[in-house]
């Protein structure tokens, strides 16, 4: 049988003659197939999912509060000091529960109020709280926030920053505007400050990691590469200065035992020999 060449599609698109490979194809987002021939205009529309654009946005409040209550518990975590860390000694006089109860108290508060941390929450907390240029459903600028979605700081002082939402009000405003919704959220930019909340939120976290990073290394790092790496450093510097000169003290106290020892061994002996001699002449 004889084989016939494919012929590409050929449509108008907004009084534009375009031509395709296949018959299935993306324009401005749409996924179209075309599947007969025909004369007559064909109109196609979309319309927003708010349900999917709301659970989105919940998903991202919930994880930012669960972050935040996190961090939180570690700045606030009480200190239990008199509980040092166990040496190898110490251990081996525990039982294994023992040990694991005493380092957990150990540990507890070792990063409460840390500097890098609350820096972090604050610049969270301020950039969950600032606003981002949009348009309005006319095209005219305007400025939005989180607290215009029905997105706002809880009245409960305890729970240190969370983020409460009112989904009516959020997802009314997603069907009324959710270019701006996107705009104010995930919009992206190269000076990451004009950008959505979502890039200055990762931007916020990147920093941190990085300051977190020169104090405390990495999994990878040297000592020598990050502030506290270089504190255990020196640390052990000295520690080995003090055994040298711990060890010359011994030296030198046994040096001093052993002459004060023949010292008195020479002053028994002569008053050994003055005795007998006092007895001998007696």
């Amino acid at each position: 049988p004889r084989s016939t060449a494919g012929v590409d599609a050929k449509f108008t698109f907004n009084g534009l003659e375009t031509t395709r490979a296949s018959n299935t194809f993306t324009i401005n987002g749409f996924e179209v197939s075309l599947k007969q021939k025909t004369d007559s205009p064909v109109t196609f529309s979309s319309s927003t999912d708010t349900d999917k654009v709301l659970d989105s946005v919940v998903e991202f409040v919930n994880d930012y509060n669960e972050m935040i209550e996190k961090l939180n518990s570690k700045i606030k975590e009480k200190q239990f000091k008199s509980f040092h860390p166990l040496s190898a000694e110490e251990k081996a006089d525990m039982k294994e529960k023992e040990i694991e109860l005493w380092e957990e108290k150990a540990k507890s508060g070792t990063l409460k109020g840390d500097p890098a941390l609350s820096s972090m929450l604050n610049n969270l907390r301020s950039i969950m709280s600032s606003t981002v240029t949009s348009t309005d459903k006319d095209g005219k600028e305007i400025n939005i926030s989180l607290k215009d979605l029905g997105i706002e700081t809880t009245s409960n002082y305890l729970d240190n920053g969370k983020l409460t939402i009112n989904e009516d009000t959020l997802r009314a405003k997603i069907s009324e505007n959710p270019n701006a919704i996107y705009d104010l959220i995930g919009k992206s930019n190269t000076d990451p400050k004009k950008g959505g909340i979502a890039q200055q939120y990762r931007t916020e976290l990147q920093d941190a990691q990085k300051k977190i990073t020169v104090k405390a290394g990495s999994s990878t790092a040297v000592n020598d590469t990050f502030a506290l790496g270089r504190s255990l450093k020196n640390m052990d510097k000295q520690i080995e200065r003090f055994e040298s000169k711990l060890k010359m003290m011994e030296s030198r106290y046994w040096k001093q035992f052993n002459a004060m020892e023949q010292a008195i061994q020479r002053a028994n002996s002569q008053s050994a020999q003055l005795m007998s001699s006092l007895g001998g002449g007696m």
